[in-house]
């Protein structure tokens, strides 16, 4: 959880969203099928960009634009807490507490946008986007081993005696 809003939780927090991502990618972390629920639901979402000033004004929300997945685009707050409401409390629980930790801070920094929009929470906020994005894509062992089974079932019709 961060520890307040200075430089070094945003950094402290951009660190573990790399490390998880770092462990998906090279399989040390597999996300369970609850995580990969509320991360597919995440991907899916309307990407944000936060606003470049804060200007007294101009209106500090996040505002919604049609932005490519590779941009610095990021996953709204409020994204993150429809999906965990709409999960429901069994699910987060089942949920990798690293995980839900790390979306509840993006979703806690997303709160105060003096802090959110400096480069250190911009980068933390960043981080956690291309975590969901590359957790959502992993697959499990089975679903990648279900076409071949398919195929060599329809191949050898005795399977099915």
């Amino acid at each position: 959880m961060l520890n307040g809003l200075g430089a070094g939780s945003l950094r402290e927090l951009c660190f573990r969203a790399e490390h998880l991502r770092a462990e998906v990618e090279t399989g040390g972390w597999k996300p369970n099928t609850f995580d990969l629920r509320l991360l597919r639901v995440l991907d899916q979402s309307e990407p944000f960009r936060l606003p470049l000033s804060t200007d007294p004004g101009t209106d500090t929300a996040l505002t919604p634009l049609a932005v490519s997945r590779e941009s610095a685009a990021v996953i709204s707050g409020d994204a993150i807490t429809v999906a965990f409401v709409a999960s429901g409390v069994r699910q987060v629980n089942r949920m990798d507490g690293r995980l839900v930790a790390l979306l509840g801070d993006a979703v806690g920094l997303q709160e105060f946008p003096s802090a959110a929009y400096t480069p250190a929470g911009r980068e933390a906020l960043t981080a956690v986007t291309r975590l969901v994005r590359s957790a959502a894509a992993y697959r499990p062992w089975w679903s990648r081993l279900l076409p071949t089974r398919l195929r060599s079932a329809a191949a050898s019709p005795t399977i099915f005696r």
